[in-house]
């Protein structure tokens, strides 16, 4: 038998709700698990591609309307049958005899998240000293955007265990997603002393050490755990971010975006982008970022910086054809001159800015760099 999924309980909707209400849901679950591509616990990363794909999966039979009205049909036989397990039921429905801690992971397993903190609160309060009940209340709460809960939840657990470092590392991200980068990166130095062999730590100190405007030492971290672990997607998606970074900060500003002022920064982008040409899959943002600035380097060197050799070659043609000119008569040297003049201020130099507008953005147009 196909196993049921209660599609309504994962986005907290009443069978009667509209579309409209279902794809906002879809879209709220969907960024709250979107959110957790950096979360350093595993277990995490794995329910939410977990999550992902029942969202997906909600996404395209709430808009078949064929394939809705069969599973509205059977939905409420099917959640009587689950409802014998503790996900199938309200948190509250009854309060005497039950295993709360069991009650919140079931929750949790099942993607009822905000069942699963209520249940973790009830564990909680039953025995404040039970560290797995300020565990599931946590990690409950990550996923609800708590983050003030989960600080709370983990300094209580910090309390029975110090060495916790799965403590450590949520309250590290809790800080972390709250800009407190400071007091995470104290927490993840703590983890690192306790388990020098989780690389996750590195790469979420990589990470705040970025946002804290570290960006040398965030890159250097990051160059050095993709060496050691070029498969991890969260690796790979910080020393992303930092290469972005420090090519755009190797480059000029014309307002609020960037451009190119002489070949050197030119050749160190085009070096950024083999660096990440040579890392192979990368994320989407990182994708758009490199076709755009591989389209910059490309006509930067074809409309701004041309080989000096050929600029010599012009130089020397130019003086050949005056003097040839001038031994013709003074009146040919006056035409030649006036007509390079007209066509270079008239036609070459705003054609320039006209095409560098168009290639490079309304920001780089005024350059100069044509």
């Amino acid at each position: 038998m196909e196993e049921f999924v209660d599609y309504y309980g994962i986005l907290e909707l009443q069978k009667d709700a509209s579309i409209e209400d279902i794809e906002e849901a879809i879209k709220k679950t969907r960024k709250r698990f979107r959110r957790l591509e950096g979360s350093p616990d595993a277990e995490q990363r794995t329910n939410a591609e977990k999550m992902m794909q029942r969202l997906n999966e909600a996404d395209e039979l709430f808009h078949d309307e064929v394939r809705r009205g069969k599973y509205d049909a059977s939905y409420d036989a099917n959640k009587r049958e689950v409802g014998r397990e503790p996900h199938g039921e309200s948190p509250m429905s009854r309060t005497s005899g039950r295993d709360w801690v069991a009650d919140a992971k079931a929750y949790y397993e099942a993607g009822q998240y905000t069942n699963a903190f209520h249940s973790a609160c009830e564990a909680v309060r039953a025995d404040a000293s039970d560290g797995s009940a300020w565990l599931w209340r946590a990690r409950a709460s990550q996923l609800l955007d708590k983050y003030d809960d989960v600080i709370f939840s983990t300094s209580e657990l910090l309390k029975l265990d110090s060495d916790d470092v799965y403590a450590r590392k949520l309250l590290a991200f809790a800080y972390y997603m709250t800009d407190e980068y400071e007091k995470a990166e104290s927490q993840l130095l703590v983890a690192q002393k306790i388990d020098p062999s989780d690389y996750l730590i590195l790469a979420l100190l990589a990470d705040v050490r970025y946002y804290r405007g570290q960006y040398d030492v965030a890159l250097q971290m990051c160059r050095n755990l993709y060496e050691a672990h070029p498969d991890s997607e969260i690796v790979r998606n910080s020393l992303c971010r930092c290469l972005r970074h420090d090519a755009e900060d190797k480059m000029s500003s014309q307002g609020s975006k960037v451009c190119f002022a002489n070949l050197k920064q030119v050749e160190y982008v085009e070096k950024v982008i083999a660096e990440l040409d040579s890392m192979g899959k990368v994320n989407s943002e990182t994708a758009k970022w490199v076709v755009q600035m591989r389209g910059m380097t490309e006509w930067a060197r074809k409309r701004h910086f041309v080989n000096q050799e050929d600029i010599g070659k012009a130089i020397i043609g130019f003086i050949v054809l005056f003097f040839i000119l001038a031994a013709v008569g003074a009146v040919y040297v006056l035409i030649y001159v006036a007509i390079v003049v007209v066509v270079v201020m008239f036609e070459v130099f705003p054609e320039g800015w006209r095409i560098n507008k168009r290639n490079l953005g309304d920001a780089a147009w005024k350059t100069g760099l044509q």
